[in-house]
């Protein structure tokens, strides 16, 4: 017999949807502002919008994708 697992990697409060949808509102923001879409300014994205809390933290997304990277390229951004 197989012990669990646990939780899903950063699944406590948001789902794979929102995630995809915090990554891509933050792309559209970004592109309107002529900014990159990076990790650091995806932060200071949810702190200047007041989404801090609405939507996952730039560490979160990074622990549920295993980078930025790898974050944006599952977005498609």
């Amino acid at each position: 017999m197989r012990a669990q697992s646990g939780r899903k990697r950063g699944g406590l409060k948001f789902s794979d949807r929102d995630y995809i949808n915090a990554l891509r509102a933050f792309a559209t923001w970004s592109a309107k502002h002529g900014s990159s879409p990076s990790y650091k300014t995806y932060q200071e994205w949810l702190e200047k919008t007041g989404r801090r809390g609405v939507f996952p933290s730039g560490a979160a997304i990074r622990q549920r994708f295993g980078s930025w990277r790898a974050a944006a390229s599952a977005a498609q951004i």
